[in-house]
């Protein structure tokens, strides 16, 4: 019985300062084949809420809702068993982002992980040990490198700790499987997942109908808004680069898989460009610029009417609100946690209206 393939998940954000010390190192990022969640995961599911810096059971609920996450979860996984198959290099590293790694790029590293670990041949062997590697609390650039090639040696080594997985498990010991739990919808899609899992380990050897054997996909939504993004869902991404060379012991899988062709889109850079608030124009919308921005901080409605409302009132008015703004920022980005952000906008709303004097 041949060693289970390694694989290395590293999930982060490309807003973030480890994301940006990995698009910066070029050499490294080749080796990875790279999953952009941003351009993939976009229905922002606008009844559910997520906290900034948090990956707790609201983030797996808002995430897990989505309607293309099954797609993304599934495609990926279809995509490394058949590089196993193909005369091309085993898919062994993958880099998973969104735009702070918190929410989609997290739920979906350890959920694919978890998925991919599960995945066994005919003989009833694992077929693969995957690790996910988080960058989200990383700032310091040694400490962010010593992540990057951890993942990378993981690969490698020679005698690595089995991660858990194997069929058969108990789908109540599953990631997100209690959080999943509160949503028809966010359940349905568990479901949908690890159905996926159970039908791939019932096939036989020379079972070649392997897309009938695998239950439909199916996702019931209602329509939603799109969240930030400039462009629709990527099914899957093919990178342009040379993937990791799989080690000499590893033997092919055996199991003939046949999968539908996929499209390869091009990869497109980070939306960083696009997104409305790096907008720098005197005359440019207030309110465009920062309603995502104060959503994703948890802003409330009154809260975000009290700012857009003393940036309307005049050029002071504007300049204040902006300030406002600015401290909102700077908090996040030196890591000090709000604890009601709401209530941090309010209060300085009133403090700017008090300065001005039009409160008396």
């Amino acid at each position: 019985m041949s060693q289970p393939i390694s694989i290395a998940v590293i999930v982060s954000g490309w807003d973030t300062p480890a994301g940006k010390q990995f698009a910066a190192d070029a050499e490294t990022k080749k080796q990875f084949h790279y999953v952009p969640l941003w351009s993939m995961l976009t229905d922002r599911v606008t009844a559910e809420q997520v906290r900034h810096k948090e990956t707790d059971e609201m983030t797996m609920l808002a995430i897990y809702s989505q309607m293309d996450f099954v797609n993304a979860i599934v495609s990926l996984a279809e995509y490394v068993i058949a590089s196993t198959n193909e005369p091309r290099d085993v898919v062994q590293l993958i880099h998973a982002e969104c735009r702070t790694g918190w929410h989609r790029a997290s739920t979906f590293g350890n959920t694919f992980a978890e998925v991919i670990n599960s995945v066994e041949g005919s003989a009833g062997n694992r077929l693969f040990n995957c690790q996910c590697y988080s960058l989200l609390k990383y700032t310091r650039a040694d400490a962010i490198n010593q992540q990057i090639q951890s993942a990378i040696g993981w690969v490698f080594r020679e005698d690595p700790h089995l991660m858990p997985g194997g069929a058969g498990r108990d789908r109540a010991t599953l990631y997100a499987y209690h959080a999943v739990a509160q949503r028809e919808q966010s359940e349905a899609n568990f479901k949908h997942i690890w159905d996926w899992v159970d039908a791939f380990n019932a096939l036989d050897d020379d079972d070649d109908a392997y897309l009938d054997a695998v239950p439909p996909i199916v996702v019931k939504v209602e329509s939603r808004s799109r969240s930030r993004s400039p462009s629709g869902p990527l099914p899957l991404v093919t990178p342009p680069w040379k993937r990791m060379t799989p080690k000499a012991k590893v033997r092919p899988v055996v199991r003939p898989v046949q999968l539908a062709k996929l499209p390869a889109p091009p990869i497109d850079d980070p939306p960083s460009h696009m997104l409305p608030w790096k907008n720098i124009e005197a005359d440019s919308d207030v309110a465009q610029s920062w309603s995502g921005v104060l959503d994703e901080y948890n802003v409330d409605a009154a809260s975000q009417h009290s700012i857009f409302a003393l940036a309307q009132a005049s050029g002071e008015g504007r300049q204040r609100a902006f300030a406002v703004m600015t401290k909102l920022f700077k908090k996040a980005a030196d890591g000090e946690r709000i604890a009601n952000s709401s209530a941090f906008v309010w209060s300085s709303v009133k403090r700017a209206w008090d300065s001005m004097g039009w409160n008396q």
